[in-house]
C-alpha cells in the first residue's frame, strides 16, 4: 500500500511555504515508536496559546490531561496532550474527577 502527498517547506516564520515536490509516492510506516517525540511547533497560532503538549514538547491550544503521574507517592504531576498527538498514538484524557 502506498499514499501520495505532496512535499513542501516552511520557512522559520510559519508564513511562506514553496512547493518542493508536488506529487511524491511514499510507503506509511509499519510502526511508529511512542517515544518519537515531535519538535516543537514556533507557528504564531501555537505560539500565542498556554497549553503544553508532553509528547511532541510545544506548546499547544488542545491540550489536555492524559495521566498522572506519582499518584501513589503524593506528589501527582499530570501529562497533557494536544489533538494530534492523542490521534497520532491512541490516548485518552483521564476521566474528570468529581
Amino acid at each position: 500500500m502506498s499514499m501520495t502527498i505532496k512535499v513542501y517547506e516552511v520557512d522559520r516564520h510559519g508564513l511562506t511555504t514553496r512547493v518542493v515536490k508536488p506529487r511524491t509516492e511514499v510507503t506509511p510506516a509499519d510502526f511508529i515508536a511512542v517515544c518519537h517525540a515531535f519538535p516543537a511547533c514556533r507557528c504564531k497560532r501555537c505560539t500565542g496559546t498556554t497549553g503544553w503538549c508532553d509528547w511532541h514538547k510545544g506548546p499547544s491550544g488542545t491540550a489536555v490531561a492524559i495521566d498522572v503521574i506519582g499518584e501513589e507517592s503524593g506528589s501527582a504531576v499530570s501529562r497533557y496532550a494536544c489533538a494530534p498527538c492523542r490521534e497520532q498514538r491512541g490516548l485518552c484524557p483521564t476521566p474528570e474527577q468529581p
